[in-house]
């Protein structure tokens, strides 16, 4: 009896250690996400005003075992731009509009992490002669 009573307690103890790795492992999916905005930064620190640039190509960059995963979308009216569902690691944030110069940022993300990045472009200069 002492003996069936030992095994049905180990029994209990591995189905309890199991069912409580099982909920560690869906808590971490691994899946990230990022967000930001991209703005005029002469706009933004000169009149004090937040313009927003729209249409802005935002691309994120992670290079794995020299197997790179690319990422792209443009903001929106708002300058604001969103990856959903990326895995997590090291990224490069390329952006890139007309009139304006190329921007770029190496930055992490967590595992079920999110990251909220501002990107504040410089415009290009014109010459007139």
């Amino acid at each position: 009896m002492a003996l069936l009573l030992k095994l049905q307690t180990r029994v209990a103890m591995i189905i309890l250690t199991l069912m409580i790795a099982a909920v560690v492992v869906q808590a971490q999916s691994g899946i990230s996400s990022v967000a930001g905005t991209v703005a005029d930064a002469p706009a933004a620190k000169g009149e004090g005003k937040f313009v927003v640039v729209s249409g802005a190509n935002v691309e994120i960059e992670q290079d794995v075992k020299n197997s790179p995963r690319k990422f792209m979308t443009t903001t929106d009216e708002h300058g604001s731009f969103r990856f959903k569902e990326i895995p997590y690691g090291l990224y490069l944030l390329k952006v890139s509009a007309p009139n304006y110069g190329r921007y770029e940022l190496k930055f992490f993300v967590d595992s079920d992490g999110s990251a909220d990045i501002t990107v504040l472009l410089r415009g290009l200069r014109r010459v007139v002669m």
